[in-house]
């Protein structure tokens, strides 16, 4: 019982984390204005810590055909990566490696191999 209370209270400070992403987003998205010669106005901070959310969607929205699938290498917990919005915000499918052993950084969802 004492684990499903862990685990129930791990995935909602998750999923607070989510919102406040996806807040963040779409805050800092009203205020973007894209020049496609100044790779700078492509920043977007949702999930990442330092804008590459957006300058990686405008690169992918640039791709002609993409297969939309990723690889993250030092994902941590799955929220606070570079490749977290393109998984949850534009349904990208993908692999998130972490050398941490405590099974996704506290991130129930993520399974540990």
């Amino acid at each position: 019982m004492l684990s499903r209370i862990k685990n129930f209270v791990k995935t909602r400070s998750l999923l607070q984390r989510a919102d406040i992403a996806f807040s963040r987003g779409a805050l800092n998205a009203t205020l973007r204005n894209i020049e496609p010669t100044n790779p700078i106005s492509w920043e977007l901070q949702a999930f990442s810590q330092n804008g590459e959310d957006g300058i990686i969607d405008y690169l992918c929205s640039k791709i002609i055909r993409p297969n939309r699938y990723f690889l993250e290498i030092g994902s941590s917990n799955g929220l606070e990566n570079n490749t977290a919005f393109l998984a949850y915000a534009r349904l990208f499918s993908g692999i998130m490696v972490d050398a941490n052993t405590g099974g996704g950084g506290g991130n129930p969802s993520l399974k540990s191999l």
